[in-house]
């Protein structure tokens, strides 16, 4: 498979229970797409590696948990744990659900007015009482409240976000 026939959903983050069951990431919002498909791509070295589709539940807009078949255990999941996750743009059709403003900051750089540089938006999870941005640098995740105390000012222009957060919530992230 090419990868510009694919979109990348996100990242498998984790096992879940026994049987081998993955929870992904994702990176775009799975609220808003319709997504069927058998097969999916997980990428090793740079190169795409397919594999068939037992189950994938979506369990909110940033994550959904997916079965893939002759992965049976934990210990056969762990190898693909951390990879990203593909597939193919003719299975994924855009849900009639209007489409969600804050989906529009990934990309954006994210910076701190006391700490500086914090990374880059890689998702956003809208959930009603307290949505989410994700930052990430250097392989390390920062969640950050979107909230009107921390968030000073959104640059569209320069795809940046001017952030105040609060003290603490950095410190795990350092």
């Amino acid at each position: 498979m090419i990868r510009e026939e694919t979109i990348c959903l996100g990242s498998l983050v984790k096992t879940l229970a026994l049987k081998g069951e993955f929870i992904i990431s994702a990176s775009v919002d799975l609220d808003e797409l319709h997504i069927k498909t058998e097969l999916v791509f997980l990428e090793t070295g740079g190169q795409l590696v397919p594999f068939f589709v037992e189950s994938l539940e979506i369990s909110g807009p940033s994550s959904a948990v997916l079965k893939l078949e002759d992965i049976n255990s934990p210990e056969d999941a762990r190898e693909w744990t951390g990879k990203n996750i593909f597939i193919p743009l003719r299975n994924v059709k855009k849900s009639r659900k209007k489409s969600k403003s804050l989906e529009k900051l990934i990309g954006y750089s994210v910076t701190d007015d006391e700490l500086g540089p914090l990374g880059s938006v890689v998702s956003v999870m809208e959930h009603d009482i307290n949505p989410l941005i994700e930052v990430e640098k250097d392989n390390k995740r920062l969640y950050i409240p979107f909230q009107e105390d921390i968030i000073l000012h959104i640059d569209p222009k320069k795809k940046n976000i001017l952030t105040h957060t609060p003290e603490g919530l950095t410190s795990l992230y350092q």
